[in-house]
C-alpha cells in the first residue's frame, strides 16, 4: 500500500480514536494533545513490532516535551486563586496543627453505610465539627486513602479529616471495596467512591453539609479514585442514582495516580480497559480547581505523569495547580510528617480560601 495513502488513513483512525469514550457530547473543548499522542501510540500497536517500538519512543518523548512546555507557558487566565492566609489564620492553623494530640487515638463522630455489596458494608468516617447544629449547611471536606487498590483504610488520613472538622466542616474518610479483602478491581474502586461521593451530596442536609462546597481529596491510588469523581463519566454502580452528580466542588490530591498506561502507575492491575480510567488521558473542560502536590522524586507515581496531567489540564482551560516538594519520593508525608502535614495544610487551606470556601472571618472563628 502507498505510504501516502497509509498516512492518510491514520490520521483519519487518529482522529475517531483520540475521542475520549466518555466526554460530554455538549462539551466543545479541543482534545487534549496527551489525549491525542495516546491515542496514536494505540493504533501504532496494530503495525510491524520494530515500527510500533519505534514509534512508541518518539511519541513518549514528543508527548513529554510539549506536556512540560505547556506547564510553563500557561496563558495568565490560568493563574490560580490562592488566596495566603491573614496573620491571625495562619497562626490558629499553626495551633491546631501542633496541639493536635495523638492522631493514632482520633476516631469518627459517627460512621454510616452508603453502599452494601454483598455482605459487605461501605461506610463513610464521618467527623463532626463540636458546635454542628441540626440545621447546618457546612462544606465538607472528603478523604480517600490510598494502597494501590489493594489495601488501606480511612484511618490513615484522620489527622485531615479530623483537623477540617476543628475548622468548622464536615470530614469523611471513604471506605471502598479493595483487592486483598474484596477482590475488587479498580474499576469498582471507582464505582464506590462515585456513589459514596453521591450519597454525600443526596443526603446533604441529612448529614449538615452544603451541597455545593464538597471538595474531594486523595493520596496516590485515593487521589485517582478523587479524580474518578469528576472525570469516569460512566463508570457508575447499578444502583446509584444519576441524577445526583458525583463531581466535587474542588479537588485536592496528595501524589495521585494520574496515569495507569505502563507509563505509570497499576497498568496490570486495570487492564486492556485501563485507558477508560486514566485521569492524564480523560483530561476534559470543566473540571472543578484542582491543587496537587507531588514529590519530584516519585517512581511510584512518576512526576512527569503529574507535569503531563497538569499541562493537559490547563490546556483545557481549568485550573490546576502544582505544588511540588524537590526532594520527596512517594507517601512522603511519612518522613517528616509534622512539618510537611502543617505547610501542605496552609496550602490547601489558602487554595480553598481562594475559591470560597472559607468566607472572610470564618477562619478565624472556627479554628
Amino acid at each position: 500500500m502507498p505510504k501516502r495513502t497509509e498516512g492518510g488513513r491514520l490520521a483519519r483512525r487518529v482522529g475517531q480514536d483520540a475521542r475520549p469514550p466518555f466526554r460530554n457530547p455538549n462539551s466543545l473543548q479541543p482534545k487534549p494533545l496527551t489525549a491525542l499522542f495516546s491515542s496514536l501510540v494505540v493504533f501504532a500497536e496494530r503495525g510491524d513490532s520494530s515500527e510500533k517500538i519505534t514509534f512508541e519512543k518518539n511519541m513518549k518523548k514528543i508527548q513529554l516535551l510539549i506536556g512540560i512546555a505547556l506547564l510553563f507557558t500557561a496563558c495568565p487566565a490560568q493563574a490560580q486563586n490562592a488566596s495566603p492566609l491573614d496573620a491571625p489564620e495562619s497562626a490558629a492553623l499553626t495551633s491546631l496543627v501542633e496541639n493536635r494530640g495523638d492522631d493514632s487515638k482520633l476516631r469518627p463522630s459517627r460512621k454510616i453505610t452508603y453502599k452494601t455489596v454483598g455482605e459487605r458494608e461501605l461506610q463513610l468516617h464521618i467527623f463532626e465539627p463540636s458546635d454542628m447544629k441540626p440545621d447546618d449547611r457546612r462544606p465538607c471536606f472528603v478523604m480517600v486513602h490510598g494502597g494501590g487498590w489493594v489495601e488501606g483504610s480511612p484511618s490513615k488520613f484522620y489527622r485531615f479529616v479530623s483537623l477540617f472538622s476543628k475548622m468548622g466542616w464536615v470530614g469523611i474518610g471513604v471506605e471502598y471495596r479493595l483487592k486483598r479483602r474484596d477482590g475488587a478491581t479498580p474499576f469498582e474502586c471507582v464505582q464506590d467512591v462515585r456513589s459514596a461521593v453521591r450519597h454525600i451530596r443526596g443526603q446533604a442536609t441529612k448529614l449538615g453539609i452544603d451541597p455545593r462546597k464538597i471538595v474531594v481529596s486523595g493520596a496516590s491510588a485515593g487521589g485517582h479514585l478523587a479524580l474518578g469523581t469528576a472525570l469516569f463519566d460512566g463508570q457508575d454502580d447499578a444502583g446509584d442514582d444519576l441524577a445526583v452528580s458525583c463531581a466535587p466542588d474542588a479537588l485536592v490530591l496528595l501524589f495521585p495516580v494520574v496515569d495507569v498506561s505502563t507509563e505509570g502507575f497499576g497498568n496490570d492491575r486495570c487492564g486492556e480497559k485501563w485507558m477508560t480510567i486514566s485521569p492524564l488521558h480523560q483530561v476534559r473542560s470543566q473540571m472543578p480547581p484542582t491543587l496537587i502536590f507531588h514529590g519530584a522524586k516519585d517512581k511510584v507515581a512518576p512526576f512527569k505523569g503529574a507535569q503531563l496531567f497538569v499541562a493537559a489540564m490547563r490546556q483545557a482551560g481549568n485550573q490546576c495547580e502544582l505544588v511540588v516538594n524537590e526532594n520527596a519520593t512517594h507517601s512522603y508525608f511519612d518522613s517528616d510528617p509534622a512539618v510537611i502535614f502543617l505547610e501542605t495544610m496552609k496550602k490547601m487551606c489558602e487554595f480553598l480560601k481562594g475559591h470560597g470556601f472559607f468566607m472572610a472571618g470564618e477562619m478565624q472563628k472556627k479554628i
